[in-house]
């Protein structure tokens, strides 16, 4: 890519044309030379994976073959256009302002005691929020950032252990991977604990996965956020570090837990417009109510000491006779019963339709992979739940069966649809009657 200096220029002479925005490069030079750009040419930047992109905005456009979106309005003042993850459904893109992405590096790096000298490593996609946020912080305070594809397990494994870097944010995936490493790795432990930051995040984070770094020593640092928040809200570190929580809300941000469990943000960080692509408007974004208080659509507790945790997305929440459990408290009490490669998913499902929903588990892993382990003390676990939670099938489900969403989560309705069908098959050899 050419320098900030001339790209500005291309951008400004396409965007007296029509609105257009920048589509974000997926390398960390190129995006750090676009935001420069793009910051100098008043044009938006736009995050997201090319199927969120085409799917609002069409294919790519520019005279130049600069890779441009035409945009339905001028976008005063907006310097990012993110899409969040489409776990409710097709992506919106959220609106992010100098204010915003400002606010967003100089809370973060308060929090992880980070700054202009850091060696930033990243394992994850920078056109995702998560990723995007530590090519801010490079772009707004200082530092480099080395990116490493999620699947460069040796790459990552040489950079942790000669000490190139001094942080590193990924996955729970990649995590659980280095774990297993250790073992094959006589060094590699000890130089995880030598790493500043050992971020984690994207997905709830399982306890055995917490527990393994912790009791070693090198703690990982889970943090929540979601795109409308900016989107980092909480990150457990230093101070406000609590092994199954997410920590304190960064410094400006308030977060709430109503009655029922739902998560609520507010602060200088929250996104508080979106491009309603209907209409062809910015408009208002309605999870955010009149006293600024953005319903994140996630379930958690605040504990004594202002410490966070998220169970998980509301839709995972089990509802019995008045009664309510998330399904990550069911998915954490079984997990060590499976395979360590094993993702666990509580569903709640009535596949014959009778009005009698019931809890199943989908064991999600590859199908060479040995089955979940039942017997006494399967039963015994599931004794300690109401009858209403209690878990009555298990289901092997291959992991190339299941769909994600465009930002790569979990798609628990296709998965929903997927276990149904099998249960209305009685579930043949997946399926694993409990009771």
């Amino acid at each position: 890519m050419t320098n900030s200096r001339e790209l500005a220029s291309v951008l400004a002479a396409e965007t007296c044309r029509r609105p257009v925005a920048m589509v974000a490069p997926s390398q960390v030079d190129d995006l750090l030379v676009a935001i420069r750009a793009a910051g100098e040419a008043g044009v938006p930047i736009v995050l997201g994976t090319p199927e969120q992109r085409s799917a609002t905005f069409g294919n790519a456009v520019g005279s130049t073959g600069l890779p441009i979106v035409e945009l339905p309005v001028d976008s005063d003042g907006v310097r990012v256009l993110a899409a969040t993850s489409g776990t409710t459904g097709r992506a919106r893109f959220v609106a992010w302002t100098d204010e915003v992405l400002d606010h967003q590096a100089k809370a973060t790096t308060t929090r992880i005691c980070t700054g202009p000298s850091t060696r930033y490593g990243l394992a994850l996609g920078v056109t995702s929020s998560y990723g995007f946020s530590v090519v801010n912080i490079a772009a707004r305070i200082g530092g480099t950032v080395t990116a490493f594809s999620p699947t460069d397990h040796n790459g990552l494994i040489e950079a942790i252990c000669s000490g190139s870097i001094d942080t590193l944010d990924t996955v729970p995936g990649v995590w659980r991977y280095l774990a297993a490493a250790c073992s094959l790795h006589s060094d590699l432990l000890d130089a995880m604990t030598r790493l500043q930051v050992r971020g984690v995040g994207g997905e709830v984070v399982p306890h055995s996965l917490l527990n393994f770094y912790a009791e070693a020593g090198a703690p990982l640092h889970n943090g929540y956020g979601l795109t409308e928040a900016g989107p980092n809200v909480a990150i457990s570190y230093g101070a406000a570090y609590g092994v199954h929580t997410v920590g304190t809300p960064l410094p400006g941000t308030g977060v709430r837990v109503t009655h029922d469990g739902a998560v609520l943000v507010s602060g200088p960080s929250l996104a508080r417009r979106i491009l309603d692509t209907v209409t062809g408007q910015y408009v208002d974004n309605p999870a955010v109510d009149a006293d600024g208080w953005l319903d994140t659509g996630d379930v958690g507790a605040v504990d004594e000491s202002g410490r966070l945790t998220i169970l998980g997305r509301s839709d995972g929440l089990l509802v019995g006779h008045g009664k309510k459990l998330h399904s990550s408290i069911l998915e954490e009490t079984f997990r060590d019963l499976a395979s360590d490669s094993a993702d666990l998913v509580a569903l709640q499902l009535d596949p014959h339709r009778i009005g009698r929903p019931r809890v199943v588990i989908a064991v999600i892993d590859d199908p060479a992979t040995a089955p979940m382990r039942l017997g006494t003390e399967f039963t015994a676990r599931a004794r300690q739940f109401p009858p209403e939670f209690r878990v009555r099938e298990i289901v092997q489900v291959g992991r190339d069966e299941v769909r994600t969403t465009a930002s790569g989560k979990l798609d628990r309705h296709d998965l929903s649809a997927l276990v149904t069908m099998y249960l209305e098959d009685n579930g043949g050899s997946r399926c694993v009657r409990t009771f």
